[in-house]
């Protein structure tokens, strides 16, 4: 099963490594960045 929102997980995985390089505030404002766009898009 391949949702929208597992191949976001997925996504997300991918990219942890680079979210920990980048520190915490770029990290919480990609998550509610991304929160924002699925609130939005769930409308």
């Amino acid at each position: 099963m391949n949702t929208p929102n597992s191949r976001t997980i997925q996504l997300l995985e991918r990219l942890q490594p680079y979210f920990n390089g980048m520190g915490d505030p770029v990290r919480q404002q990609i998550i509610v960045l991304l929160i924002d766009k699925k609130s939005t898009l769930g409308r």
